[in-house]
């Protein structure tokens, strides 16, 4: 199953961090998406197996699951930007951003 999570920093990062290594999910199907170069570093240091990229969102057209870990007034830009394309049947979009439903 494959997992992107767009914002790597406190909270997309706590979020990668755990599920990288709990034994639901290998940390190479885990791909963490950051506005930030230092925030990627930040994240593979942690787990050089995890996928961390800057400013590519091209997982997100192949996730299974999508967390959205950004600030509420990121979000629906971000939806509507990367998040508009033919998705695959059944995939999952969390939002963890604060007044986001």
């Amino acid at each position: 199953m494959k997992i992107s999570i767009v914002g790597g920093g406190n909270m997309g990062g706590a979020i990668a961090r755990g599920l990288s290594t709990c034994d639901l999910f290998r940390p190479q199907d885990i791909t963490v998406i950051n506005r930030r170069a230092s925030k990627t570093a930040e994240i593979q240091g942690f787990n050089p197996e995890l996928q961390a990229v800057t400013g590519d969102y091209s997982s997100l057209a192949t996730a299974d699951i999508v967390i959205i870990a950004v600030k509420p007034w990121m979000v629906e830009a971000l939806i509507k930007e990367h998040l508009t394309g033919k998705r695959p049947d059944g995939q999952i979009v969390i939002s963890v951003a604060a007044g986001i439903s």
